[in-house]
């Protein structure tokens, strides 16, 4: 596979799309809160057309289809759209499409782009968010949130952390490269949108409890934890005894998180807007 965001779409429409299709209620309960910030900061209208980029199983998209006029759903996963594309079947103003965000060509402008941590992984991050510009009518907002440091969010440093004391887990936050901390500088992020041409940017911070894995037990975390991609990537190829090794290690860092709500750490993200005031000639 080549072309942009190839390495993304072989790995979501692979074993890590599959996982969270299988988990995706798991993932779902994770994400709800920082979900419910990003479509309350978006404050959608009933006559807005609305893009959801990284769409997923297109959790955001039904909510978001319920409150708009019509929702278009874009994933690189044709595994995810799928699912997505059978959780809709009771909405007519919802579409999903296989298509690469940083190259797709609509055929209607949209008021809104939204995401929920869809934007973290582009190639090209300047041309993405510049062709999400001449999505938009003049106008037209982009509402989006993405994860702030890895500093702010033990719920990955923590894993990460833990599994380092047995395998290599190498730099999860490693800066200019595709992945859940990419947009993590306020500073860094707000240029880069200034730069595809975004005015009125915004970066607010929201900070809000992360259930790893949407776990409610110990042992439910400690497996969601071993088959989801972290967990896949740092122990491919281990031996049984390693793996075990490994998986104690996270067992005894999230132990001391086990709450009435689940295993429970702290986490922090950006909720973004800003708005295209350019009138853009369509392609």
């Amino acid at each position: 596979m080549s072309g942009p965001n190839a390495a993304q779409a072989e790995r979501w429409g692979g074993p890590a799309g599959h996982h969270w299709v299988e988990h995706e209620a798991a993932y779902d309960r994770q994400l709800e809160g920082y979900g419910a910030a990003l479509l309350n900061t978006a404050a959608l209208q009933g006559s807005d057309e609305v893009l959801d980029v990284g769409c997923g199983t297109g959790t955001t998209s039904l909510v978001a289809a319920r409150q708009a006029q019509h929702v278009l759903g874009l994933d690189l996963s044709p595994v995810l759209i799928d699912r997505a594309r059978a959780r809709a079947a009771a909405y007519p103003n919802l579409d999903f499409r296989v298509d690469d965000a940083q190259t797709a060509r609509l055929a209607v402008p949209v008021d809104v782009v939204i995401s929920r941590f869809g934007l973290m992984v582009f190639d090209d991050p300047p041309a993405a968010f510049s062709n999400l510009r001449r999505a938009a009518v003049p106008g037209g907002r982009l509402v989006t949130i993405s994860w702030q440091g890895l500093e702010r969010n033990d719920w990955m440093r923590v894993l990460g952390e833990a599994l380092a004391r047995v395998v290599p887990v190498g730099d999860l936050a490693e800066p200019g490269l595709p992945g859940p901390f990419s947009l993590a500088s306020r500073e860094d992020l707000t240029a880069l949108l200034e730069t595809a041409g975004w005015s009125d940017v915004t970066v607010d911070e929201v900070a809000l409890p992360v259930p790893v894995g949407g776990a409610r037990t110990l042992d439910d975390a400690v497996e969601f934890v071993r088959g989801g991609s972290l967990g896949r990537s740092v122990l491919a190829g281990v031996s049984p005894a390693v793996e075990a090794r490994a998986m104690g290690q996270v067992r005894d860092a999230l132990a001391p998180h086990v709450g009435p709500d689940g295993v429970v750490l702290p986490g922090a993200a950006w909720v973004v807007q800003a708005t295209n005031v350019r009138d853009t000639p369509r392609r």
